[in-house]
């Protein structure tokens, strides 16, 4: 049987394409033409499921299939539902195209799928994960190679669009998949290359009606690409459930109640890693009841935050294999609240929040992308080629494909400040939230060590402060209770601004009680070096467990690892379904388990860190004092403060 197709020069393994062309004659026989009418059958089925469209482009070639011994095996041997068994690599088909004719193809199937198609959907071979049986697995073989052919005649997966949605790149010698985890993908050989890598997701548009629902961002762009919908009304559901980074606690990713996806920056900090600064995404999510629109930005304890991370495998950070590679980038999620903190208190750095211009199909693509990652994504990390500004850059050029420019932006070496400033460029972003009259709290948040310094300022225009002293004498040689008293002081000698100046000394407090947390985290992260030296830790109370600090931290990051979303699901691919999560009884005993170390650690801290700890107590009575002093303030003033403590 001859169809009129076209050419492909893709074939299951590359090093057979010179073994292909060598024994092309010798393959002249076996045309379906001469097989039983099921194979007819299965013919028309697999073309028929192809869309119109490509239907219509493989008309300008003309096809002819063949079954043809392609590997040692005496049948099938399906795809293994489990990391494949070493040495076993069968062939399920080829296409090639005619040296002599250009228009001319030949695709192979492997001649052991022919008694599994004359058996029948019902009666062929079943297997657990994949299409099921190896009657549908040879459907999706031909549908595979069909797909190679007309990716060779339109050139689809060569395409900008189709490599920036995929997420491929330019490696030293090839183009690869960014995406080095393939515990969630249908067929891992679709990282083969990039032609693999569109006829593997072809094959389960077509025939899987759960792919929607698992790929929705390549079903959407295969959809509006061949025009063509597989699955109109899907039986399933989209899972938007993520956990969140710290808490794992499930939130819900909708894309219904986005309003905005703002590009955050926050800009560069002291350590050697953040000099550039951090390019995040916050993702404005509305309040249940409340229409889309600006009063949104309002619901900032709703608004999450994607941020992409180098996933650190030890206990600190090795900065050598952060520049070659030696950890994985991934997707991490926040609330807005956390990252708030975390850089404007804990790192004292600014953030800018801008709005990027999207159309709401952009911001559905945005927010498929996110969840497909979130489940299944892990890139090699590379502080200068591959980091948070790289993954930024690619996220956007992978959702906003009908803008030419953007798809053709790309850096060698990219900051976040150099992705600010091309998408400022490229009139993508909307700067003018950043002066406006609610820019502060909204879309720009002040480093917490401004704050600070502008609350001691305050302190110090009040009556009854020493003129001579520095903020850095108060942080530094003030104890808690001569701050608390030197409150008082100046309340006495100021009745009126009691409130303002309440909240002055309760902000500087937080930060003192941030400083002392960096200061434990760095004196345990000293401590976990020497007891993995095998040095004995130095203390007036001599920890019991003193080589134990390693142990535990290592335990630490062993639970956190098996905390990655892949591994709290069981077996399959894309994003999964809620049925799919595995005990909550498994998850539950891990968070115990990481608490339970923490406060090992903690104890045995407070050994050898006991003047830090009394510290931070008196700080804790501090602040509970001054929450106490604004609250009572705002009762007095019939006013509603929304303090929260930190």
């Amino acid at each position: 049987m001859l169809l009129s197709v076209m050419k492909s020069k893709t074939i299951t393994y590359a090093s057979k394409m010179f073994v292909f062309f060598l024994l092309f004659p010798a393959f002249a026989t076996g045309d379906v033409d001469t097989n039983p009418p099921e194979i007819s059958r299965f013919i028309d089925e697999a073309t028929n499921t192809l869309p119109l469209s490509m239907r219509e482009a493989l008309q300008k070639a003309k096809i002819t299939i063949k079954f043809a011994k392609l590997d040692e095996y005496k049948a099938i041997i399906p795809p293994p539902c489990t990391p494949p068994t070493k040495g076993i690599k069968p062939d399920y088909g080829v296409t090639g195209k005619s040296p002599f004719n250009k228009n001319s193809y030949t695709i192979k199937l492997n001649q052991n799928f022919k008694s599994e198609i004359i058996a029948g959907p019902d009666n062929s071979t079943k297997y657990e994960c994949g299409y099921k049986n190896v009657y549908r697995l040879a459907l999706a073989t031909l549908i595979h190679e069909l797909t190679h052919v007309y990716d060779s005649l339109t050139g689809l997966s060569k395409s900008l669009v189709y490599k920036n949605l995929a997420n491929w790149h330019k490696g030293f010698f090839i183009k690869k998949s960014k995406n080095k985890l393939h515990v969630r993908s249908p067929d891992p050989y679709e990282f083969e290359n990039i032609s693999e890598n569109l006829a593997v997701n072809m094959g389960y548009f077509v025939l899987d009606p759960q792919y929607p629902c698992r790929r929705p961002e390549m079903n959407e762009f295969l959809t509006k690409h061949f025009n063509h919908s597989p699955t109109p009304s899907p039986e399933c559901k989209l899972n938007n459930e993520v956990h969140l980074s710290t808490s794992n606690l499930l939130v819900s990713l909708d894309h219904d109640r986005v309003y905005q996806i703002h590009y955050l920056l926050a800009e560069k900090g002291n350590a050697m890693e953040s000099r550039w600064g951090h390019a995040m995404f916050r993702v404005i999510i509305c309040a249940p009841g409340k229409p889309l629109g600006p009063d949104c930005m309002k619901d900032i304890s709703r608004h999450i935050v994607i941020s992409y991370l180098v996933n650190i495998s030890g206990p600190t950070l090795n900065y050598l294999a952060g520049f070659f590679g030696g950890y994985r980038s991934q997707l991490y999620l926040y609330t807005m609240p956390e990252v708030i903190n975390e850089y404007t208190l804990g790192q004292s750095r600014n953030i800018r929040s801008v709005p990027i211009k999207m159309k709401r199909n952009e911001m559905r693509q945005f927010i498929y992308r996110a969840l497909e990652q979130y489940w299944g994504y892990q890139g090699d990390y590379y502080f200068l080629w591959n980091n948070c500004a790289t993954e930024a850059l690619d996220s956007i050029r992978g959702v906003m494909l009908e803008s030419p420019k953007v798809q053709k932006t790309k850096y060698t070496i990219a900051t976040p400040l150099k992705i600010y400033s091309a998408l400022k460029k490229l009139d993508l972003i909307d700067e003018s939230v950043l002066t406006g009259p609610e820019a502060q709290g909204r879309y720009f948040f002040r480093s917490f060590a401004d704050q600070v310094e502008a609350a001691f300022n305050t302190i110090k225009s009040m009556n009854g402060v020493p003129a001579e002293l520095t903020l850095d004498e108060y942080l530094y040689t003030y104890q808690s209770l001569k701050r608390r008293e030197l409150y008082t002081l100046i309340k006495d000698t100021n009745p009126t601004e009691t409130k303002k100046l309440a909240i002055q000394f309760y902000f500087i407090e937080v930060m003192i009680r941030d400083k002392l947390m960096q200061m434990l985290e760095s004196r345990a992260n000293k401590l976990v070096e020497k007891s993995s030296e095998g040095h004995s830790v130095p203390s007036e109370h001599p920890s019991k467990y003193p080589g134990q600090y390693k142990d535990w931290i290592e335990r630490m990051v062993e639970l956190r690892s098996a905390l990655l979303p892949w591994l709290l699901v069981n077996k399959s691919y894309g994003i999964p379904f809620k049925n799919e999560y595995r005990e909550a009884k498994v998850l539950e005993a891990k968070m115990a388990e990481i608490h339970e170390l923490k406060i090992k650690i903690q104890s045995e801290l407070k050994k050898t860190e006991k003047e830090i700890f009394d510290d931070l107590d008196g700080v804790s009575e501090n602040i509970k004092f001054f929450m106490a002093e604004i609250k009572a303030r705002a009762r007095t003033n019939n006013n509603v403060l929304n303090y929260e403590e930190k």
